[in-house]
């Protein structure tokens, strides 16, 4: 399994590195699973922060799905990726340390790619591409493979930026429910692509990109 060691001291607040992961390309939903560990130089400190991108096809690398920050903690602590792609795409996991400029270390281990979905974190079934005009609302909708609890946060993520929160959840079965997502007063700009994203308390799931077209009105 691939490991990645920062040491912060002596650099520059935002200075970054990365760690690039093979592309994997599977009709499924693969969970990936990975240890991290932030120590500081004092207790409280913040030596930076760990990013998480997962970039489909050659789309940009977007903005994170995951981070973590915040005071050292000498503790590893494993977290779950639960990334679902449908063939013919693929995808690429990137790890990224920004450093704050104060001295500590950040690495990451065990990254493994399971055989199985995730134990505890959901995943995505299906998002469909919305096409409306402009200032209208598009509505997009995530299959989601579990049930809904309070501790699980989800939201639309653009590949621009934009990022909308859950409207509602409609139940589908004992095991799988819709999440609702309004991009509301839209404009010719939001059109692109969007992802549904779920934290757990163990990890992050991550759909498919779909497409959201914005007509000129006539």
């Amino acid at each position: 399994s691939a490991f990645m060691m920062v040491n912060t001291s002596g650099r520059f607040s935002g200075q970054k590195a990365q760690l690039l992961m093979p592309q994997l390309k599977e009709n499924d939903t693969h969970c990936l699973i990975f240890q991290y560990y932030v120590a500081g130089q004092r207790e409280g400190a913040n030596p930076g922060q760990l990013n998480v991108y997962v970039k489909e096809n050659n789309s940009p690398q977007g903005i994170p799905v995951w981070n973590a920050s915040g005071p050292a903690y000498p503790t590893w602590r494993q977290v779950e990726l639960a990334v679902s792609t449908f063939w013919p795409n693929f995808y690429q996991i990137a790890f990224e340390v920004v450093s704050t400029g104060q001295r500590g270390l950040l690495a990451i281990k065990d990254i493994t790619l399971q055989g199985h979905q995730c134990m505890s974190t959901p995943h995505f079934l299906h998002i469909k591409g919305v096409e409306v005009n402009a200032r209208q609302t598009a509505t997009f909708q995530c299959t989601v493979n579990g049930r809904p609890q309070d501790s699980h946060n989800l939201w639309l993520q653009g590949i621009g930026g934009r990022q909308t929160p859950m409207r509602e959840t409609k139940p589908v079965n004992s095991r799988r429910y819709i999440a609702v997502f309004d991009v509301e007063n839209t404009t010719k700009e939001d059109s692109g692509r969007y992802r549904c994203i779920v934290h757990s308390d163990k990890g992050v799931g991550v759909s498919s990109y779909a497409d959201l077209t914005v007509k000129r009105q006539e």
